[in-house]
């Protein structure tokens, strides 16, 4: 693996790469070694991004990871000593899961970045068939939400985007990218991509691994769908990207119509207007998913 990782890095250099901020590797806290440290690094590779999940053996049991506490914080230990930019991953909202117990690994730890998700559980995924027994209501979830929200704030981090904390200047450059609608390029089984050809935006899927494999050994793209991305398509993306973030979305491109929903929202105290920009608080964050689709519905 480390030698493949070596390769893909190597054969990037046919791009213009002179210009990158940030480099990012995500690991598995139970795969990741002093060794692989050191070899990321000398590769350029400037950030790490930790898949920790939770503090908790008998909650990352539950979830299915194959981590458990001590690995991840052995993986933490060894990236803050290599890297000044490390992030990790804690997801919430899962039965039993003491909240107050992972914020307080995370105060001890204090990393520079910390993604946090709500547990979402796919069709075919390994927790699927017992999707039940994870099932908590909505205001649960949500003063899961607000107790890490306000710890973090607390001791820190700014909260730059609705699923994801930083200290000043540690903000995850691709992340950005992807919420500012910029281009980017998805290389291998089952990546996604943007890009702009001809003056037409598209956004792709490539194949999974073994039509992926066999597509390039014909000398085909490995693409397995591809999108025209619309202009009724752009403003909805820039509505749902956008106000997933600090900066939010210029209010010049939206209707009438959807002027008026704005004005509602910002009545009822879930947003707000700044140099002719609508910018969602921390309690309209909580209804994101609401607010975006009102908007939406009369584009």
């Amino acid at each position: 693996m480390n030698s493949e990782i070596e390769n893909l890095i190597k054969g990037l250099s046919v791009f213009d790469v002179g210009h990158v901020k940030e480099m990012t590797i995500e690991v598995n806290p139970e795969s990741f070694t002093r060794d692989k440290a050191f070899l990321y690094k000398s590769l350029g590779i400037n950030r790490v991004s930790i898949g920790i999940q939770s503090f908790d053996d008998i909650i990352l049991k539950k979830i299915g990871r194959l981590a458990d506490l001590k690995s991840n914080l052995q993986a933490i230990e060894i990236a803050k000593s290599l890297f000044d930019n490390v992030s990790i991953d804690l997801i919430y909202g899962i039965p039993a899961q003491d909240i107050e117990k992972e914020l307080d690994f995370i105060k001890q730890i204090m990393p520079h970045h910390i993604s946090v998700y709500c547990l979402t559980i796919s069709k075919g995924s390994l927790l699927y068939k017992n999707r039940k027994s994870f099932k908590l209501n909505d205001r649960v979830l949500n003063r899961q939400f607000i107790e890490i929200h306000k710890f973090l704030k607390k001791i820190g981090y700014r909260h730059y985007e609705v699923s994801n904390y930083s200290f000043k200047g540690k903000e995850s450059v691709h992340n950005i990218n992807y919420w500012q609608r910029g281009f980017y390029i998805g290389l291998g089984a089952g990546a996604s991509g943007f890009i702009s050809y001809k003056g037409k935006e598209y956004r792709y899927i490539n194949e999974r691994i073994k039509r992926y494999i066999s597509k390039l050994e014909k000398g085909v793209l490995p693409v397995k769908n591809r999108e025209l991305i619309d202009e009724r398509k752009k403003i909805i993306e820039k509505i749902m990207l956008g106000l997933r973030t600090v900066e939010g979305i210029p209010i010049d491109f939206l209707s009438d119509g959807a002027l008026k929903k704005v004005k509602y929202f910002i009545e009822s105290g879930y947003c707000y207007l700044k140099n002719n920009r609508l910018i969602v608080n921390f309690k309209g964050w909580c209804i994101l998913d609401y607010i975006v689709s009102e908007i939406v519905s009369l584009i």
